[in-house]
């Protein structure tokens, strides 16, 4: 099979020195990891893939703020490109008069990543630009950080050494030990620092438009923050057509001090340069050892990206499944289903790209069709030999459903996308008389309070004020079914079990407060759209909220419509 994917995939590629791991993709989202501890946030999201760990570029004459990369700010650039050479990866864009060169590489010989930052002036005036990281610090497994991040964010203290923020888990138990990671600013001091991310998004807000670039300097938190992010902020003077280098150092250390260590060794930008030019010549010589030329490499790395990112044109349509037929593969990783058997030469291609991928971590369940149902000698636990004649038409339309990547024929080719562009503006809606009543709350906290009667708690948002410092949010059930919702329309729905049986998603995120249930209107004469609820399309208005016994209502006015939403 050789599929026409609907839509590009991301160019991306895998980063690695076989203990290290990095994803980087065009849009300049991705993730990081040492074997299992993973670095940084990241789900693979097709539409709004908008994780990874971010760098973010302000005007401090002007204000103007935009990121290095596509994500996560979104602005649109005058010139915007990646590239690849073997073992690294570059970002190169133009906004606002400033060209930024982002290089991206994992260290050969320590547990690191380096992001080389070039920045040049293209205006013949002199520019003032404030540089921001940013990073979702994790430091667990992808599984427990998914399953209850809530709960896994409690027990991440941070610190900060010089130019250098640590993150450490507290043991729940005496048998329990952790490694520290690590992130540090290289070539420039760092001014500031935040390693908390609710104090740095804001409440209401997202990883596009974070409160802390806003401000003068970062608050400075560290300790046992509730919900943990690694930031450094420095600020540099470019002269007319001129340029600076400055770099950024994130990795994972068995210990704080180890940790400290690498931080102070790769303390400089000619240090950031000897690892990209170390990468390039790892690279060369792995490929060398699996037989792979650049272009072989290249197509590996491409279909590797494709299916990280759950590319449904890479396995057939969904048909209508049977669970109690499911095939002996585990879940755990992604599944390869090769339907040609072991002599034909998608599939020896396959096996190689699977050895290929092993070198950058990106693990896979290797499934064959053929006859023999036998497996050559020599393969590892996670490769299986299935004969079609044994597993029924129901059994293969449930494997088939599992995999990530199923191949009849060739292996499919995968077009990449090197130059992400933003999403089109959304018209904003003006702003409508006020949607308060002249009800008079009763206990009124600045946000909100008891209406006359007691049954409902009133939430009145401005839309221009400050949002509550936490959601607010009302829980309706019955034995059967339930749904929760908050102040801002973000909810969720479920049956029998809130946390096991969900129909829509919950994140149980405060900061941003994600919606995974919402409302649209749109005005089709001149295709304005928002949301008849606070979001997740706030319309320039104010809303009241009214969460009552078994329910909520939402109401507002905006473009000459009066709302009410229960």
């Amino acid at each position: 099979m050789k599929p026409d994917p609907l839509l590009p995939a991301p160019h991306a590629r895998l980063l690695s020195n076989g203990r290290y791991f990095t994803f980087i993709t065009a849009a300049g989202t991705g993730q990081s990891r040492r074997h299992g501890h993973v670095v940084n946030r990241w789900h693979g999201d097709q539409v709004e893939d908008a994780q990874g760990q971010f760098i973010y570029l302000r005007d401090l004459d002007t204000g103007t703020l935009w990121s290095a990369a596509m994500q996560p700010v979104k602005c649109g650039s005058t010139s915007y490109q990646s590239s690849d050479l073997p073992g690294s990866f570059r970002i190169t864009s133009e906004s606002n008069g400033i060209r930024s060169q982002l290089d991206i590489a994992v260290s050969p010989n320590d547990d690191l990543e380096v992001r080389r930052l070039q920045l040049t002036n293209l205006t013949k005036r002199p520019r003032r630009i404030e540089v921001t990281s940013f990073i979702e610090a994790v430091l667990t497994w992808q599984g427990a950080d998914i399953g209850h991040p809530a709960f896994s964010k409690l027990f991440v203290q941070t610190s900060r050494e010089g130019n250098t923020l640590f993150a450490e888990r507290r043991p729940r138990g005496a048998d329990e030990t952790w490694p520290c990671l690590f992130h540090s600013l290289a070539g420039a001091t760092a001014q500031s620092w935040e390693t908390d991310r609710l104090r740095f998004l804001g409440r209401g807000r997202t990883a596009a438009d974070p409160r802390a670039c806003e401000a003068e300097a970062l608050s400075g938190s560290i300790g046992n923050v509730l919900d943990p992010c690694l930031s450094l902020r420095t600020a540099i003077q470019l002269v007319a057509e001129g340029e600076a280098v400055l770099g950024f150092v994130t990795g994972i250390a068995d210990s704080k001090e180890q940790a400290a260590s690498l931080s102070m060794k790769y303390g400089e930008t000619n240090s950031i340069d000897h690892v990209l030019n170390e990468a390039v010549e790892a690279e060369e010589n792995l490929r060398l050892e699996h037989g792979l030329d650049d272009r072989t490499a290249s197509r590996f790395q491409s279909l590797a990206a494709a299916m990280h990112y759950g590319h449904r044109s890479l396995v057939p349509p969904p048909q209508e499944l049977d669970p109690s037929v499911a095939p002996p593969v585990p879940r755990d990783r992604p599944t390869m289903v090769l339907c040609d058997g072991w002599s034909a030469a998608s599939t020896q291609e396959a096996l190689k790209a699977r050895r290929y991928w092993g070198t950058k971590g990106f693990y896979t369940n290797f499934v064959v069709f053929d006859d023999s149902s036998q497996t050559p000698e020599g393969h590892d636990d996670r490769v299986f030999t299935l004969s079609p004649s044994v597993l029924d038409e129901r059994g293969t339309s449930l494997l088939y459903a599992i995999a990530t990547l199923v191949v009849k024929g060739a292996l499919p080719e995968i077009n990449n996308n090197h130059a992400p562009g933003a999403p089109p503006a959304v018209a904003k809606v003006e702003c409508g008389d006020s949607g308060f009543s002249d009800e008079k709350l009763r206990f009124f906290n600045g946000y909100g309070g008891f209406s006359e009667d007691g049954h409902e708690y009133v939430i009145r948002l401005p839309h221009d004020g400050e949002r509550p410092p936490m959601p607010w949010i009302n829980v309706v059930a019955n034995e059967q079914a339930g749904f929760l919702v908050s102040e801002s329309g973000a909810g969720c729905t479920w049956t029998r079990n809130s946390q096991a049986n969900r129909l829509t998603p919950w994140s149980n995120e405060p900061a941003s407060d994600p919606h995974g249930e919402a409302f649209y209107l749109r005005d089709e004469a001149n295709g304005e759209v928002w949301s008849p609820l606070p979001g997740p399309v706030p319309a320039a208005c104010d809303h009241e909220v009214r969460h009552g016994l078994g329910a909520t209502r939402f109401r507002s006015a905006c473009n000459g419509i009066e709302q009410d939403t229960v």
